[in-house]
């Protein structure tokens, strides 16, 4: 990672929290201008991704890169938060200020950890919803919304490959290691709130505009056989490496303490994400209806509350005692 990156990333990190729009949106361009720079070039074909995988970089916009991981990561983040910025003077939010700040405090620990910077939280200038403007431009909120969703979830699989990799880690014993363990917990349970802020953003904005002007773009004909979110990559890639996490955590009996509070912490926000898709899709289709994907089949919300379970008996049950860190 060069200097100029971790310099564009510290001015960002400092921002004072009363720092204007047009002051951030600068340093968040800066940001991305700075990791330019590092060797990135088209990933090319994956024959791993499927079909709903390539639809859905198709539709939002995603171009994969080869180059720097880290690099590349903050440069994503750089470029949603600007769009954040942008989403948040054009048409404002509903979102109240603790929501958004989960929002700030997630991106903020993302640059954070790659970079080695102390955390901080991203300025969060909210302004109330004008709906006139959320209605003029819903597939764009859905679209940058996403955006954000996608950097943190990259976060979140990185994190949770650490934090395995330290579990199962010979070394995995004595304070130092109790140390480093309690700080890969908070960060991926702070990577979570901030992606349950960032679905949540997502959506904000009239049902009636996602039903005539964002879900048709993503149904037959224009999609075939539709698509959804479940297809995204990044979503794949974090659930297969929350099945290692969740596998080391059954499997070492030497994982103590710590990670037992720590499990219980992350199981919590992980319910309250899947919570926040089910309010999503309730919000704009109801809580009856079936996805994109499965016509005939159960409704969409049910899919995610089966999702949820599913994706927590990956996981230890937590003990009587366990509490949040």
């Amino acid at each position: 990672m060069s200097t100029r990156v971790r310099q564009a990333s510290r001015a960002l990190l400092n921002h004072d929290r009363q720092a204007g729009e047009r002051e951030l949106s600068a340093s968040a361009r800066r940001l991305r201008q700075a990791c330019r720079g590092a060797e990135e070039r088209p990933f090319g074909h994956d024959p791993r991704a499927s079909r709903g995988n390539l639809d859905n970089d198709r539709f939002f916009g995603v171009v994969r890169v080869a180059g720097d991981p880290y690099t590349v990561l903050l440069g994503a983040t750089a470029q949603a938060y600007a769009e954040l910025l942008d989403e948040l003077g054009h048409a404002g939010t509903t979102l109240d200020e603790p929501t958004l700040g989960e929002l700030g405090l997630g991106l903020a620990a993302l640059i954070a950890a790659a970079t080695g910077e102390t955390p901080a939280a991203l300025p969060m200038p909210r302004r109330p919803a004008d709906p006139a403007a959320a209605t003029d431009q819903p597939l764009r909120r859905w679209r940058r919304g996403h955006h954000l969703f996608m950097v943190l979830l990259q976060a979140l699989a990185i994190t949770a490959g650490g934090l395995t990799a330290t579990i199962r880690s010979a070394a995995a014993s004595g304070e130092e290691a109790r140390e480093r363990l309690r700080a890969q917990w908070a960060l991926l349970t702070t990577l979570l709130r901030g992606s349950s802020a960032a679905l949540r953003f997502t959506g904000d904005f009239a049902g009636i505009d996602y039903i005539t002007r964002v879900r048709p773009l993503m149904s037959d004909p224009t999609v075939p056989g539709g698509m959804t979110g479940l297809e995204l990559r990044d979503h794949r890639f974090l659930v297969r490496r929350l099945r290692e996490l969740g596998a080391a955590l059954k499997s070492d009996a030497a994982a103590g303490e710590v990670c037992a509070h720590g499990s219980a912490a992350f199981q919590t926000v992980l319910a309250e994400v899947y919570a926040a898709h089910g309010e999503v899709c309730a919000h704009f289709v109801g809580a009856d209806r079936t996805s994109l994907i499965a016509a005939g089949g159960p409704p969409a919300v049910a899919v995610l509350e089966r999702l949820a379970a599913a994706r927590l008996q990956l996981f230890p049950e937590p003990l009587p005692t366990s509490t949040p860190i």
